[in-house]
């Protein structure tokens, strides 16, 4: 993707979901990090689960 280009990223709580005999989603704090290699991530928000 181009500098200055912007995208949307929609996250379902399926896709925070972990399994444990059954899928789940556990509550809390998430960090969520976007770049083009693990040094370079300059986008990150923080998502909370309730």
């Amino acid at each position: 993707m181009r500098a200055g280009l912007r995208r949307r990223l929609a996250l379902t709580p399926r896709d925070l979901a972990h399994r444990t005999g059954s899928w789940t989603t556990n509550a809390g704090q998430y960090h969520v990090s976007v770049g083009d290699s693990s040094r370079n991530v300059p986008l990150s928000a923080a998502l909370n689960v309730t």
